[in-house]
């Protein structure tokens, strides 16, 4: 672009030139024409003057086109240019917003949600679902901003290369980065809700067992103790068994 620029200004010293040119060519050839005029049918200085005329007339039209043509290609060029920075500035801060998304995110997935005895299950959930809907979102950004990359590097300068594809490469390795952070986020939410539930089916196992041997023991404390000796042990070998199986349960 900066040297574009520097061409354009040449350019723009030189149409001063090729204006005085031009003129000058005019007035010779205004000159030629008088002169053949006034000499009559006469062709002794007056037909070499008139020839040197034409022909410096046509080498200053076929001069003038090529000069047009140059100005268009210069303007051209400019145009395409300035389309360039478009897309690099419009590239630019799409990566930039994309990456501060995902350090928002990645944050987020730190500090944000909390030890799971400060959250709840649910609050902890809906949470991580904003989360992947977020970085669903995130990806489709990903996708433009590699499509639009793709397209610059497809016709910018081979300066330019490295850096596009440098960028392009922070994109997509902090995109998995995050990415990945998020899922063993979202295994270890779920290994917390099975562990959860497990808690809870054990607990409710417990609850059935002493409810059951609650009313096995209301139903033997209302019933009078042997006196057999042999049947006493038996009692007590049963007591045994009871207190050691309520040891293991809620040990």
């Amino acid at each position: 672009m900066d040297k574009h620029k520097v061409f354009q200004k040449e350019l723009g010293k030189r149409a001063g030139c090729m204006k005085m040119l031009k003129r000058s060519v005019r007035e010779l050839t205004r000159s030629s024409s008088s002169s053949s005029s006034s000499s009559g049918g006469g062709c002794s200085g007056g037909c070499g003057s008139g020839v040197d005329a034409q022909r410096l007339q046509l080498q200053m039209e076929e001069l003038s086109a090529r000069w047009e043509a140059v100005c268009g290609m210069s303007v051209c060029k400019q145009g395409r240019l300035e389309a360039a920075m478009r897309q690099a500035e419009e590239f630019h801060a799409l990566v930039h917003s994309f990456l501060g998304r995902l350090s928002e995110a990645e944050k987020t997935l730190k500090y944000g949600l909390g030890p799971p005895e400060e959250r709840s299950a649910q609050q902890c959930q809906l949470q991580l679902q904003e989360l992947l809907q977020s970085l669903q979102c995130q990806q489709l950004e990903l996708e433009c901003i590699t499509s639009l990359g793709e397209e610059i590097l497809a016709v910018c300068h081979p300066d330019s290369v490295v850096t596009i594809r440098s960028w392009l490469t922070v994109a997509k390795s902090r995109f998995q980065e995050v990415r990945g952070r998020l899922q063993l986020h979202e295994e270890r939410l779920q290994c917390e809700r099975r562990r959860a539930e497990a808690d809870r089916e054990e607990l409710q196992r417990l609850q059935l067992w002493v409810e059951a041997a609650e009313e096995a023991l209301s139903e033997r404390d209302g019933e009078p103790l042997p006196d057999g000796v042999q049947l006493l042990r038996e009692l007590s070998r049963q007591h045994a068994e009871f207190m050691e199986e309520l040891s293991r349960k809620w040990g």
